[in-house]
C-alpha cells in the first residue's frame, strides 16, 4: 500500500468510527474529502496524518495544516 492508500483507509475508520460514535452520517464525505489530498502533500506518518485531518474534520482544530491544502 502507497502513502495515500494508507491515509485513506485510517480516514475511513477514523470517520466511520466517529459516525458510530456520535450518530452521524459525515464518513462519506469526509473520505471524499480525503481523496482530494495529493499524496505528495501527506506526511511521513498517514496514521498521525489522518488523525489530524479528523480533528480538522470534527472541529477540534481551527484552521487546516498547510498538506491538507
Amino acid at each position: 500500500m502507497n502513502k495515500k492508500d494508507q491515509f485513506l483507509a485510517f480516514v475511513s475508520l477514523g470517520a466511520l468510527a466517529e459516525d458510530l460514535r456520535c450518530d452521524t452520517a459525515n464518513a462519506q464525505l469526509i473520505a471524499q474529502m480525503a481523496t482530494t489530498i495529493p499524496e505528495h502533500n501527506i506526511p511521513h506518518c498517514p496514521a498521525n496524518a489522518a488523525k489530524a485531518f479528523l480533528a480538522y474534520c470534527s472541529g477540534r482544530t481551527d484552521r487546516p495544516f498547510r498538506w491538507m491544502i
